[in-house]
């Protein structure tokens, strides 16, 4: 039987998306575990209560702190959507930053997507300060002299 991968064309930039690339592995093999930042923003229906939409606010970031570390929650209120969805207007929007394992997102994406009251939803990775100070060095530079 053996490990199965994924196979990506591109290969990946942060240790969090190599880890996602070996994604599908074979019971009883064990991988180090890796940790990434990441932040997670939810939209959820503003024709809902007030009451309600905290609720579906607090279930998910309790799902986040019971899954994850150094969690940081900012709560934007109640806010008009650009256009609306599913002839909804407003919206209550929900910020939260969080170090989890890398399969944690993509649990969280699912329950986002099952719930009820939430319009929409966006998880990113966040560039640890180390890798974009080492993305953002120039190559080294080719100085030309010439003689005279």
């Amino acid at each position: 039987y053996g490990i199965i991968f994924k196979v990506r064309e591109k290969s990946p930039d942060t240790p969090c998306q190599q880890v996602l690339a070996l994604k599908t592995i074979r019971r009883g093999i064990q991988m180090e575990k890796k940790i990434c930042s990441y932040e997670t923003l939810f939209a959820i229906s503003g024709n809902l209560a007030a009451d309600d939409s905290k609720a579906i606010a607090e279930k998910f970031v309790n799902l986040i702190k019971d899954n994850a570390e150094s969690v940081e929650v900012n709560e934007w209120g109640k806010r008009r959507f650009a256009y609306p969805i599913n002839y909804v207007t407003e919206g209550y929007y929900v910020l939260v930053s969080f170090k989890s394992e890398p399969t944690f997102p993509i649990e969280l994406e699912r329950v986002f997507g099952i719930t009820e009251g939430v319009l929409r939803y966006m998880t990113t990775a966040k560039i640890e300060k180390a890798e974009a100070a080492a993305a953002a060095e120039p190559a080294a530079e080719v100085v030309e002299t010439t003689e005279e």
